[in-house]
């Protein structure tokens, strides 16, 4: 019987445009969510390495602006990394 390893079960990029406005008219924006390591592989250095590969592929792509929603465990990787909290608020409408 084969034995099945998982260590990041899921990655997702989105690509949007976003409204230009003076002093930015790059209307392309990646927003990265679900990121998650399986916590036994946690603080490996393996979450850092998907991150920066997506930050370098986006950029290469003229991509200038990535978001994303940390939690609380994952904002000190992101604050690494160069990201900085914004004040985001959100309604439910269903």
């Amino acid at each position: 019987m084969r034995k099945s390893y998982s260590i990041c079960e899921n990655v997702q990029t989105e690509l949007y445009d976003w409204m230009p406005r003076i002093g930015a008219l790059n209307v392309r924006r990646g927003y990265l969510l679900n990121v998650y390591v399986e916590s036994k592989y946690r603080r490996c250095g393996i979450a850092r390495e998907i991150v920066t590969q997506i930050m370098d592929w986006a950029q290469e792509q003229g991509i200038i602006t990535v978001t994303l929603h940390a939690s609380e465990k994952g904002r000190p990787l992101y604050e690494s990394l160069g990201f900085t909290a914004t004040n985001e608020m959100r309604v439910t409408l269903a």
